[in-house]
């Protein structure tokens, strides 16, 4: 039986090259999807490296979509976001609508889902306080990064940060 990384890597390149784009897309999102959606001991790590592929090939065929397929694929990340699957498989997703995607109603609704994200944290029992913390700041992080991207002022992206007592250091 084939790996998952094989099976992208036969397959998704071809697809791309002859301008099958929603057919790499489905691919790429089907073999996502199985292995997120399995309970797999990924102690060998071939489960986080198959989701890494994923992640490049995304990177690929979002840059040959056209603007249509584009939204398209923005649509199937965002009602993943929230899909119960593994947290580490969902931070693939997570970190492919932060980082790969530029539409600015997307960065908008992204700095809304941070906030949302960032006052969880602040008001969460959970006893793992330092990964808490650390789970925050890295929010507060992603947040000052999209201001950027969204080309925020200086002073109000200052503002933020202060407002969150981090230095320009974290």
């Amino acid at each position: 039986m084939k790996s998952a990384g094989a099976v992208l890597d036969e397959n998704v390149p071809t697809l791309i090259e002859r301008g099958y784009i929603k057919g790499a897309f489905e691919l790429t999102n089907y073999v996502f999807m199985e292995i997120a959606e399995r309970e797999i001991d990924d102690s060998d790590g071939e489960t986080s490296e198959a989701a890494s592929l994923c992640y490049e090939y995304w990177k690929q065929i979002v840059c040959a979509a056209d603007e249509a397929e584009e939204k398209e694929m923005i649509q199937w990340f965002k009602k993943r976001r929230h899909r119960n699957i593994p947290e580490y498989m969902g931070e693939y997703i997570q970190e492919f609508l932060l980082n790969e995607f530029h539409d600015e109603e997307l960065l908008r609704e992204n700095l809304e889902y941070l906030d949302e994200s960032i006052k969880k944290l602040e008001h969460s029992t959970d006893e793992s306080n330092w990964s808490r913390e650390q789970e925050c700041a890295n929010c507060v992080l992603k947040r000052i990064a999209l201001m950027e991207k969204l080309h925020y002022s200086q002073g109000d992206i200052r503002e933020y940060r202060d407002s969150r007592k981090l230095t320009g250091r974290n």
